[in-house]
């Protein structure tokens, strides 16, 4: 688990547009990407103040699908 990089914008975005994420997730609403930037920029931001932030098991994927299968959207604090 590591905490969420900008370089996961793309697949993270890919997730959460999914249908059967954004249902549970996004209350059924397609967001833009720039919704996911602002996310994943919160996070970034929270880890380097406060030494918490989403945790991302390497967005585990498939990559010749580019299919992810999960991320863990709970809260992590790093410091120990």
């Amino acid at each position: 688990m590591r905490p969420f990089a900008m370089d996961d914008v793309d697949d993270l975005h890919c997730l959460w547009v999914d249908p059967g994420v954004r249902k549970f997730l996004w209350d059924d609403q397609v967001i833009p990407r720039e919704t996911a930037i602002a996310v994943v920029e919160s996070s970034i931001e929270s880890f380097g103040s406060l030494g918490i932030a989403v945790r991302h098991p390497n967005i585990l994927r498939f990559r010749k699908r580019r299919r992810n299968r999960g991320f863990d959207g709970s809260k992590t604090d790093f410091t120990d």
